[in-house]
């Protein structure tokens, strides 16, 4: 066989390599703007500064310029007591439970990442459940002071 016989073979198969790599390189682009969360997970597709799309269990397409937040979709539950005296000088003592979660409507979620950050992704958001009994806490404190006995209970 001459040499033009063997480079008529070269020449589809090199194309057929390189459109194979380039097929492997398009899938790959296509799983790398692919998102995902697990069922118990917002997951919020930022675009800049705003929130784009946002949802729990959320299965989408990224935009080039988009980025991406996952975290926990957990009721949070948080206990306190306080202690506080009434109008009438009588010792009163509170105890309560707190229970929450990032607000579904609207730009909820993305307003929880941006003031949250990070806490969200732990166990227990420990910034967010102290802000929490710092405010309860004084609403019932106050509460308490400006009433009488009879009309807290």
């Amino acid at each position: 066989m001459s040499l033009c016989c063997y480079f008529s073979y070269a020449v589809p198969a090199v194309i057929a390599l390189l459109l194979g790599w380039i097929a492997y390189k398009a899938f790959q682009l296509y799983n790398s703007l692919q998102v995902s969360g697990k069922p118990n997970e917002w997951v919020v597709v930022i675009n800049g500064n705003n929130q784009k799309i946002a949802g729990i269990g959320l299965q989408t397409m990224r935009g080039w310029g988009d980025s991406v937040a996952i975290f926990p979709s957990k009721v949070n539950k948080v206990s306190f007591s306080t202690n506080q005296v009434t109008k009438q000088m009588s010792g009163l003592e509170v105890s309560a439970m707190i229970c929450w979660s990032v607000n579904r409507e609207g730009d909820g979620p993305m307003k929880a990442y941006k003031n949250l950050g990070t806490d969200l992704t732990q166990d227990t958001p420990t910034t967010a459940n102290n802000l929490l009994i710092a405010m309860a806490s004084a609403i019932v404190r106050s509460r308490i002071a400006n009433s009488t006995i009879d009309e807290i209970l």
